[in-house]
């Protein structure tokens, strides 16, 4: 059996802690090479093997020449194959591996534990934009990296208050519109209430009475030049 990761066809292996402890460079290499139409090629600096655990899950072991062996998670947006850096054998065995890329399937976003603005947003884009609203991506990517990411970048997601969403707001409308600063609105409500649903605990700091082209006592006023730090 093979699997079919990014265009590229990869050996299955049910790993085990004596398989991988026992697996050589030079094994490893040899088996690589004899496989069909790589006779002849440059010789690879990784080689990996995946353990599938079901659908949309599996184990990745990248086994380098300099001899680390690195598990990795494989899972699944849409059709594109994506991977999560667990640990490295023998510190972290088979097992605890499996474990890891079980919880990592369950709940991404608590694994990775993104803290600022800027990486809860690209893992926004990544695990929901790209899957439920992928022919948008492009306006709602362009729109957040435009005029939130020089707010907000480095900020903690989850102080991120009412208050500064609206001043935002506020220089976008100003600058920009009152519609574009609406759509940057309902891009901050998916992307929190999506964050909320990931993340017990969280509140979305996106209420009532925020959009800008009904608020008809700020059209024409326009905000500081300089966003306040």
């Amino acid at each position: 059996m093979r699997i079919n990761i990014r265009g590229h066809q990869m050996p299955s292996q049910k790993l085990s802690d004596a398989w991988v402890r026992d697996l050589t460079w030079d094994r490893a290499l040899e088996a690589y090479l004899k496989k069909k139409d790589r006779a002849g090629k440059s010789h690879p600096e990784q080689i990996a093997y995946f353990d599938s655990m079901e659908r949309g899950l599996a184990l990745k072991l990248v086994f380098s020449s300099g001899g680390t062996k690195m598990f990795q998670v494989v899972t699944y947006v849409g059709s594109k194959a994506l991977t999560y850096k667990l640990g490295t054998f023998p510190k972290m065995s088979v097992k605890k591996a499996k474990m890891a890329a079980r919880k990592y399937y369950e709940n991404p976003v608590l694994t990775e534990a993104p803290s600022t603005f800027r990486e809860v947003m690209e893992i926004f884009l990544k695990r929901y934009v790209q899957v439920e609203e992928p022919g948008y991506r492009g306006e709602i990517e362009r729109s957040l990296r435009k005029h939130a990411i020089p707010a907000f970048s480095k900020r903690p997601f989850v102080e991120l208050k009412r208050k500064g969403v609206a001043k935002l707001l506020e220089n976008v409308a100003g600058n920009n519109g009152p519609v574009t600063a609406d759509r940057l609105l309902g891009h901050f409500s998916k992307m929190m209430n999506w964050y909320a649903a990931q993340c017990g605990g969280y509140r979305s700091p996106i209420g009532p009475n925020m959009r800008r082209s009904d608020r008809k006592a700020n059209v024409g006023k326009r905000p500081a030049s300089r966003w306040p730090a």
